[in-house]
């Protein structure tokens, strides 16, 4: 979807949501392997519009529960995840 010679009629897009219930308050994300891309995204009122947002390839959010951290991450042009839980967490 970023050719930029190329004109756009239809863009087909999807959202996914989740909620990790009584997740820690103090979570640490990080963004990794920033992408040559940018997004706009143009909804609703002007003034809550946001123009060339940085894309990234990862995100991850250590700590989610002690001890577990969530890898989000693009393969094969699809949404995958990861839940990392490190040895020895109930």
């Amino acid at each position: 979807m970023h050719n930029s010679n190329k004109t756009y009629t239809n863009i087909e897009s999807h959202t996914y949501s989740v909620t990790f219930l009584n997740h820690n308050k103090k979570i640490n994300t990080k963004l990794e392997g920033e992408s040559i891309f940018f997004e706009n995204y143009f909804l609703g009122d002007s003034s809550k519009w946001a123009k060339n947002v940085k894309s990234f390839k990862n995100l991850i959010q250590e700590n989610i529960y002690d001890g577990v951290d969530l890898h989000l991450y693009i393969k094969d042009n699809k949404l995958k995840y990861d839940i990392n839980i490190q040895p020895g967490i109930d």
